[in-house]
C-alpha cells in the first residue's frame, strides 16, 4: 500500500516553464485539478505528500504551503540522498510504501529505487521506459491527479472515495436546488440516511442515481 506520493515540481506539477518578470521574479503556473481534486482529496484518504525538486524557489514554497504539503525539499542535488533523510524523519517507511512522480535525468535515481514510479506524458522515452506508471496528462495539465487516482485505485480506496464524492455533490445540489425555491417549498424536509438524502414536501421531485444505486435522491411526497 502506497502511504507517501514524493512529488517533483518543474515539468510535473507544472508544464516546466520558467518566466520572469523585469525584476527578476520567478512566475510558475499550477493546475488547480492537481490541487483541489487531487491532493488535497488524497489528503483526507490518509495518503502524505512530499515535494522534492531541484530547483529552489519561493512560487514552489508558497504553493505547497497553500496545499498543506509540510515536507518540502527545494533546491536538492541528490534527490535520493534527501529522500533517505525524509523517510528517517518520517519514522522508517519502506520503499514499497512510496511513490515518485519525475520527469527528468535528476528524478532516475529515485524512481528507481521507490515502490511505484511514474512520469508524465511529455517526458522523454529513456524516463518513460525506466518507471511503472506513465500518465496519459501532460506535467501541469492534471498528471499529478491521475497518478494520485492510480494510487487510490491500487490502495482500494477509489471506489469508496468517489461514492464520497457523489455524495457530497448530491447534497450541494439539493441545498442549491432548496435555496432557489425556498418560498415555494416551505414544508420541505431534506433528512439524510446511510445511503440517502430523502426529500419531503418538494415540488419537483426527481430521482438521481448512478447505476450502481449507491445513493438516491427521494421526493416522498410531492406537492402539485
Amino acid at each position: 500500500m502506497i502511504k507517501l506520493l514524493i512529488l517533483d515540481v518543474d515539468g510535473v506539477l507544472t508544464d516546466g516553464g520558467i518566466i520572469y518578470d523585469e525584476n527578476g521574479l520567478e512566475t510558475k503556473r499550477f493546475n488547480v485539478k492537481d490541487g483541489l481534486g487531487g491532493i488535497k482529496t488524497a489528503q483526507k484518504a490518509g495518503l502524505e505528500f512530499a515535494i522534492i525538486s531541484g530547483r529552489k524557489s519561493k512560487v514552489t514554497d508558497l504553493r505547497m504551503n497553500e496545499l498543506g504539503i509540510k515536507h518540502v525539499y527545494t533546491g536538492v542535488k541528490n534527490k535520493l540522498e534527501c529522500y533517505e533523510g525524509l523517510i528517517a524523519e518520517m519514522g522508517g517507511l519502506k520503499d514499497e510504501n512510496v511513490a515518485y512522480i519525475g520527469d527528468d535525468l535528476n528524478d532516475m535515481a529515485l524512481l528507481q529505487r521507490i515502490g511505484l514510479s511514474a512520469t508524465v506524458a511529455d517526458s522523454f522515452s529513456y524516463i518513460k521506459e525506466n518507471v511503472d506508471f506513465i500518465t496519459t496528462r501532460k506535467g501541469g495539465d492534471g498528471a499529478v491527479r491521475e497518478f494520485i487516482e492510480e494510487i487510490l485505485e491500487r490502495n482500494g480506496q477509489w471506489s469508496e472515495i468517489k461514492k464520497l464524492i457523489l455524495f457530497i455533490t448530491s447534497l450541494l445540489l439539493i441545498l442549491a436546488v432548496y435555496s432557489f425555491f425556498k418560498k415555494d417549498n416551505e414544508g420541505m424536509k431534506i433528512s439524510v440516511k446511510k445511503n440517502e438524502i430523502i426529500i419531503d414536501n418538494f415540488e419537483m421531485a426527481k430521482v438521481v442515481d448512478n447505476k450502481n444505486n449507491f445513493y438516491k435522491i427521494n421526493a416522498k411526497k410531492s406537492c402539485n
